[in-house]
């Protein structure tokens, strides 16, 4: 098929309402042929300024303006990796939370053949962390991924999915009122989340607080600026994304010191660690720690719902390996590894290796 046909198809599928399209292609096939390439390159350019500003409403603002269809406090991080070729087949409705190193791609090229299709998010989705979501992907209302799911076809109302479009459960009405119940409106919101954020930060005693979202955004993680003092938010993460810029362990272990990270002896951090950049400050090692490269600790979590922000205590002797993940507020004993990739969501024991995603016991 040549460039004008393959042209022509691509124009009628965004004009129709089909959900998903097979067009065959030549080896020598570029996206370029059916999109313009100054269109692409504006907003890859301020694609790649967004990927590093934190959620606002000034933001999605921006998307709308490129051509993204995003509802009302869609909260989206740094590091989401949204394709800048189809804009238009990208549909995420109001009060959609989207975990950090999620990838949203609505085309596919392989095997000679191109595979366009629309990505649709109903009202009130939870995309885990380093989600996928591909080409007829539809994804319905109070749904929640896991960790490193691979979405691309519809999924049902109140499910719980994991890997490739497995749904692992339906959640109960109360599982319901949990993680995806509406605000209440609490007159005195504000002033509580600031009181126990306050005393999570100053008092160590403090492992782990909740803070249930009631008050005016469609989920939890539109308040992020609500968990510390945002100038503090803004400096922490500087340093972090500072640090992942750093060929030199001596000068990341000095950014990750001033940034608040505490290590015993003979500490050895690798390259591109991150640290959360809102409460990675709340991380603690023993002696003897080695962490690898990419590994990645977490200082909250949040559900469309609820703030959770914790703080992470490890023991002596912990090996992190290349891309390991920990979530917030876990308590690890000494000697503990976790695997490539490991991620850690539980407390680990003295004495334990760790595996998979979600991590899982595999040596004792």
């Amino acid at each position: 098929m040549n460039k004008k046909n393959i042209r022509k198809k691509v124009g009628e599928f965004l004009q129709s309402n089909k959900e998903r399209i097979e067009i065959k292609v030549p080896k020598n096939f570029s996206l370029y042929w059916v999109r313009n390439p100054i269109a692409v390159a504006w907003r890859m350019l301020i694609l790649g300024i967004l990927t590093k500003v934190p959620p606002m409403n000034l933001k999605n603002w921006i998307f709308k303006l490129l051509g993204y269809n995003f509802g009302k406090d869609v909260c989206l991080p740094g590091f989401i990796d949204i394709d800048p070729f189809f804009p238009e087949l990208i549909t995420l409705k109001e009060g959609i939370l989207v975990g950090g190193s999620t990838t949203i791609k609505p085309w596919i090229v392989k095997d000679g053949k191109l595979t366009l299709g629309k990505i649709w998010a109903g009202r009130r989705v939870l995309f885990a962390g380093w989600s996928g979501l591909r080409p007829g992907a539809k994804i319905h209302t109070n749904t929640i991924t896991g960790l490193h799911c691979l979405i691309d076809t519809e999924i049902p109302k109140d499910s719980f999915v994991v890997g490739h479009n497995k749904i692992l459960k339906t959640w109960s009405t109360e599982e319901v009122e949990r993680h995806f119940g509406e605000s209440k409106h609490n007159p005195h919101y504000a002033r509580n989340y600031k009181k126990e954020t306050t005393k999570f930060r100053t008092d160590p005693s403090v492992r782990k607080i909740t803070l249930r979202n009631d008050g005016n955004r469609l989920n939890a993680g539109c308040d992020w600026w609500r968990a510390r003092p945002v100038w503090q938010i803004y400096w922490k993460g500087a340093l972090v994304e500072a640090s992942l810029l750093c060929p030199f362990e001596p000068i990341r272990k000095m950014l990750m010191w001033i940034m608040g990270v505490r290590w015993g002896k003979n500490f050895k951090l690798g390259k591109k660690v991150m640290f959360d950049h809102i409460y990675g400050d709340m991380v603690r090692f023993g002696d003897n720690c080695v962490i690898e490269d990419g590994a990645y600790f977490d200082g909250h979590d949040y559900t469309i719902s609820e703030g959770i922000y914790g703080r992470t205590t490890i023991g002596n002797n912990f090996h992190a390996k290349k891309g390991a993940y920990v979530r917030s507020g876990l308590v690890i004993g000494n000697n503990v590894t976790l695997e490539e990739h490991a991620v850690l969501i539980k407390d680990a024991k003295d004495n334990e290796v760790w595996a998979g995603a979600p991590a899982k016991l595999v040596e004792k």
